[in-house]
């Protein structure tokens, strides 16, 4: 689920750097209108960060599931396990 998040705030920085790229767009958007270029360039930049944190964090980490070891009862294999 983190990773989605992460996703969808990566994107929404994406959304603010255009802005920065485009002034033009910026201009259109009245409360942007004040707002100088460096300051949306610095927050584009932090929120694509949280994103990418979200996103690494997301992984799953540990031993593949699936993999089985046998269970030996002298030289016979009586079954396998999870590892």
């Amino acid at each position: 689920m983190n990773k989605i998040i992460g996703y969808v705030i990566a994107v929404i920085g994406l959304a603010v750097l255009v802005l920065y790229v485009f002034p033009s767009v910026a201009e259109k958007i009245t409360f942007l209108e004040s707002v100088d270029s460096l300051i949306i360039l610095i927050a584009a930049l932090v929120i694509i960060a949280i994103g990418v944190i979200f996103i690494f964090k997301g992984r799953k980490k540990g031993v593949k599931s699936g993999s089985q070891v046998p269970i030996y009862h002298g030289d016979n294999v009586v079954g396998y396990r999870q590892h």
